[in-house]
């Protein structure tokens, strides 16, 4: 069915996964296995997974386990995979990843080509997880860039701009939405520590081996919620109000790819159905596709 590849591909927007692909000369492995496409298949095979078993929505972001073969292992740092192509299921015991959240496809395509992207991390996950478009500054506002030359680390130049006001209010609300991924490094590899940031150059290189710095990868949100790492934000998801947050932005995906135009405030009163629908069956997709393809809103433009 090309519905199983198509809409995970548009709502995911696999496309990306290269568009500022890691530096060939410090992830040669990367290209050279041509593992973005094994990353993209990953996704693919996931999502077809999730829907032979007709498993809860939410399972799809934090999940405990993936499909990954050989080239993703090495990626990922798993052992014990048999050294072929075919990508089969597997449990990460360390809380690290699994599901969309730990995909290299999501990781790679928020990335820059020799640096994280916090901010292009935590924007993605707003918009295509949690259904949220941050707020643009306001038209005509004068932004002053501040003085980074000091800064050794990502996480310090966006403190840099915090001091700013008018830049603070917007990244008070992004931000925490993408620290936790700092970890993982531009081809989706764990890390432990990074490289410093040549001063002044937020996507330099960095200036050796010998000059790392252990990654802070914790994060306050402006609730006043707090998480330290990965594991800790993936457990903030599985709230309540999180879990029927992605369910909701599911549901706004799926009507966007059906009608090509997302849902207008008008059609947030059918959304609400559609959602009762399928809080009924515990949040199954296939339940929660077949609400939306019931839905007066289905194709209707």
């Amino acid at each position: 069915m090309a519905f199983l590849d198509e809409f995970p591909q548009a709502w995911l927007e696999l496309d990306d996964i290269n568009f500022m692909a890691p530096d060939p000369e410090r992830y040669r492995f990367y290209h050279r296995k041509q593992v973005s496409e094994d990353m993209i298949n990953e996704v693919k095979t996931f999502f077809r997974h999730a829907v032979k078993e007709n498993l809860p929505i939410p399972e799809l972001l934090t999940a405990e386990y993936s499909f990954i073969n050989a080239d993703l292992a090495q990626v990922y740092g798993v052992r014990g995979i048999p050294e072929d192509s075919i990508l089969r299921r597997h449990v990460f015991a360390d809380g690290k990843r699994g599901g969309l959240l730990g995909m290299g496809a999501f990781l790679t395509a928020t990335a820059d080509t020799n640096s994280t992207s916090p901010i292009h991390r935590a924007v993605y996950v707003m918009e295509n997880f949690l259904g949220t478009k941050p707020t643009p500054p306001q038209p005509g506002v004068e932004i002053t860039e501040p003085d980074v030359r000091q800064a050794k680390t990502i996480k310090e130049v966006l403190a840099a701009h915090t001091k700013d006001e008018t830049c603070a209010s917007c990244h008070r609300s992004i931000d925490p939405w993408g620290y936790a991924f700092e970890n993982f490094g531009p081809d989706g590899g764990w890390r432990d520590s990074y490289e410093p940031l040549v001063p002044g150059d937020v996507k330099g290189k960095g200036k050796g081996p010998n000059l790392q710095i252990p990654i802070d990868a914790s994060a306050t949100f402006r609730s006043g919620d707090q998480y330290d790492g990965i594991t800790e934000f993936r457990a903030a998801l599985r709230t309540s109000a999180n879990r029927e947050r992605f369910v909701r932005c599911f549901i706004e995906k799926l009507l966007l790819y059906a009608n090509g135009v997302e849902p207008s405030e008008a059609d947030y009163v059918a959304i609400d159905d559609i959602l009762a629908k399928s809080a009924k069956h515990e949040y199954r997709i296939v339940e929660t596709v077949a609400a939306v393809a019931d839905s007066p809103l289905f194709r209707q433009r």
